[in-house]
């Protein structure tokens, strides 16, 4: 992940990004909506690990949690003390948490997890950069699940900065459970086929 990039990030959560993130209507209405699709599928009950990537405040481990307080909680991003501040309690103590760049994370570390999540994260890091997340996920850390909620229409002129990224590379080792297109973001949920190990 680039430098620039980086520290651009590292700005822009020093302007209480993290803050308005916890505490968007919007936001908590789609975290309620991801846990619905895991429901429809059988997956929230049939997991026991669960690994989001950017998960800033952690809402949507706390959705999850809420459902199925049995899930072991892993979560990252760029500045624990930033999203720390908003975690909620009931949660705090038990997200075991990785303060890492993704690029870094997904090729230095290998998280065997039943559940993937990035919700609004690989949307804000370079096209580069998520191709090899993603090989990475799909490669060396083979969740049973992925889902994943990102933008469909790019932005680059400001932060945060929106890019529009292939997935293709998940569709080659898993099957599409569900896939919907709302505002502008797309949000899919994949399982790893069966004869992949």
């Amino acid at each position: 992940m680039s430098e620039n990039l980086i520290n651009q990030w590292i700005d822009f959560n020093k302007n209480n990004y993290q803050s308005n993130i916890s505490n968007s209507k919007k936001l908590k209405k789609n975290s309620e909506k991801l846990v619905k699709i895991l429901e429809q599928f059988n997956v929230l009950h049939s997991i026991h690990s669960v690994f989001e990537m950017g998960c800033g405040c952690a809402r949507n481990l706390l959705y999850l949690y809420r459902k199925n307080p049995n899930l072991i909680l892993y979560g990252n991003d760029l500045i624990r003390e930033s999203c720390f501040q908003y975690i909620d309690e009931s949660i705090r103590n038990k997200i075991i948490f990785i303060e890492k760049d993704s690029v870094s994370l997904s090729s230095l570390e290998n998280y065997s997890v039943d559940l993937f999540l990035a919700i609004d994260h690989l949307m804000h890091l370079d096209y580069k950069d998520v191709q090899n997340i993603l090989g990475n996920i799909v490669d060396k850390w083979k969740p049973s699940f992925i889902l994943i909620r990102d933008a469909t229409v790019g932005r680059t002129e400001k932060l945060p900065i929106k890019f529009v990224h292939d997935y293709s590379i998940v569709d080659k080792f898993y099957t599409v459970l569900y896939n919907d297109i709302e505002d502008g973001f797309f949000i899919k949920l994949w399982e790893k086929n069966k004869n992949e190990n």
